[in-house]
């Protein structure tokens, strides 16, 4: 018998996976999950956000706390970021950066992946 269970990159479970784990835990509702819903990366094994973004609903009593400090990336690419996010629905959150400023994002087309690759190497090499 397990008390207690965590789950991280809860944002790529699929269904079976959900499934078993609402089986482990009955009744109980001791669960800590960790997930960003914009990270799913696993659609092609039937994983998605969905379940993450229904665990307030599936366990009411559930504390959320959003982690929206970001330290990866520049203010300028957050503020992309924070323009775009509301566009795709899901969680609400405004990514906050601690880096310093950087070079604002630029957005380029290609006509090919080759030519989209040639000109990333050029700018690596400039």
């Amino acid at each position: 018998q397990y008390r207690a269970f965590t789950v991280d990159e809860y944002q790529d479970v699929n269904l079976l996976q959900q499934t078993l784990l609402e089986l482990w835990l009955g009744a109980g509702d001791d669960l800590c999950v960790v997930g960003d819903d914009y990270q799913s990366i696993y659609a092609f094994t039937g994983a998605g956000p969905e379940h993450l973004l229904a665990v307030p609903a599936r366990f009411p009593n559930a504390t959320v706390v959003r982690l929206e400090e970001n330290y990866r990336s520049t203010p300028q690419v957050l503020a992309l970021a924070n323009r775009l996010v509301p566009k795709l629905g899901g969680a609400e959150k405004v990514l906050r950066p601690t880096r310093p400023a950087g070079d604002e994002p630029v957005v380029a087309a290609y006509p090919s992946p080759a030519a989209e690759a040639a000109a990333i190497v050029a700018a690596i090499r400039a």
